[in-house]
């Protein structure tokens, strides 16, 4: 099926008043390729003012990048999405894969999702009150790189990450002030713990396709949704999985294997069309 994404986004904007952020075109957040480093992506932040709350990306080939500012209890529209309204219809009276399931088992507070596309994005957790609420992000790329980074979190925020990737590595950066576990689990792949984090973070376990670490202080918790503190899970079948400290650490991303192959035929496209 051939998604028209502008299409999407006008109809989401009329049925529930809400636009879905895009960096800005004047200044976007920085695409991965083979000579960039994930620490510019805290400098060139460049989220709105007013924090939003059900962000809902969804592309085929095409990456996602952006900047968000994030607070869990800030208003976010009670309707379905459009895109989960498609969904919804496609598999209705039939099976739903896992993959819908968790499409619709919930209203994380940022949903990115591309097919085939890498994932580029940065994001401030605030709030105000006094009230905790956890902030949940989750990304997911059938064959691309995920990059996300948490540049920093309101006290009274908790923050859980879902990143994952079959075919591609998945980097996270966090910010100190993150408290809490990390599970790296990757298949057919490696684990890399970068230098500033891995001076501080303790390893609660550790196996040949499993790690799982404890960042901040004070005694370990326990691993799970109903976790007090902060939470991350990067899971990849194929790639490596890398965790820093925001601001601190920093390294060089490749491009995915279907990002090489979408800039080679639009090469050969080019150069095709050329008199």
């Amino acid at each position: 099926m051939i998604v028209d994404h502008e299409e999407l986004s006008r109809i989401r904007k009329e049925k529930t008043g809400l636009e879905e952020y895009s960096a800005p075109a004047e200044n976007p957040p920085p695409a991965y390729g083979s000579t960039s480093s994930s620490v510019v992506l805290a400098s060139s932040f460049t989220a709105p003012s007013v924090p939003t709350n059900g962000v809902h990306v969804l592309t085929m080939l095409e990456p996602i990048r952006g900047s968000w500012l994030l607070d869990p209890l800030a208003p976010q529209s009670s309707s379905p999405s459009i895109v989960e309204k498609i969904v919804e219809n496609r598999v209705a009276g039939g099976r739903r894969s896992r993959r819908v399931r968790n499409l619709l088992s919930g209203a994380p507070t940022a949903k990115l999702d591309s097919r085939h596309g890498n994932i580029s994005a940065a994001f401030r957790v605030v709030g105000e009150s006094v009230m905790p609420a956890n902030a949940t992000i989750r990304s997911t790329t059938r064959s691309g790189n995920i990059v996300l980074e948490l540049v920093s979190k309101s006290p009274t925020r908790t923050v859980h990450f879902d990143a994952y990737s079959r075919t591609g590595n998945i980097s996270l950066l966090i910010p100190r002030s993150f408290s809490g576990v990390v599970e790296l689990r990757a298949r057919r792949g490696d684990t890399e713990l970068l230098p500033a984090l891995a001076a501080s973070a303790r390893i609660m376990r550790a196996s040949d396709q499993e790690t799982v670490v404890f960042v901040g202080g004070g005694a370990f918790p326990q691993a799970g949704p109903s976790s007090n503190g902060d939470l991350a899970r990067l899971c990849t079948r194929s790639g490596l999985l890398r965790l820093g400290f925001s601001g601190e650490d920093a390294f060089i991303e490749s491009e995915g294997v279907m990002a090489k192959a979408v800039n080679l035929f639009q090469k050969l496209t080019t150069k095709s069309a050329a008199p």
